[in-house]
């Protein structure tokens, strides 16, 4: 299993594993507000967590707030992404509202974001 950036595994006294996020000692050292924790021994929740609070708190700091400004965009490919791709055709917007509306409702039933 691969972990994110600055997530590691470390053995426990209780002789299990459990998973820490440890940003670099040089942003320790420059004030980053994102400090070392412990994750919990569950694979997906340290995911979880690193993934979608600390490494994107992480980013803000190092980037003075400019990640912020960036919205998420799916990875090209995905089903997300040919949807995105869709609306964006020029035909979308000839489509009738209230079938715009009904096409909405089916495709949020396959969104991987929501």
């Amino acid at each position: 299993m691969k972990l994110p950036r600055y997530c590691r595994l470390k053995s426990l006294k209780n002789g299990r594993r459990g998973y820490f996020f440890e940003p670099p000692t040089w942003a320790r050292n420059e004030g980053c507000p994102v400090t070392a924790e412990a994750l919990g021994e569950d694979y997906a929740t340290a995911l979880n967590r690193t993934k979608n609070i600390l490494l994107p708190a992480f980013d803000s700091w190092r980037s003075g707030g400019l990640t912020d400004m960036v919205p998420a965009s799916p990875v090209p490919g995905t089903f997300d992404w040919l949807v995105g791709v869709f609306k964006a055709n020029h035909r979308w917007r000839e489509i009738d509202f209230k079938t715009q509306r009904l096409y909405d409702q089916g495709l949020a039933l396959f969104e991987v974001g929501s």
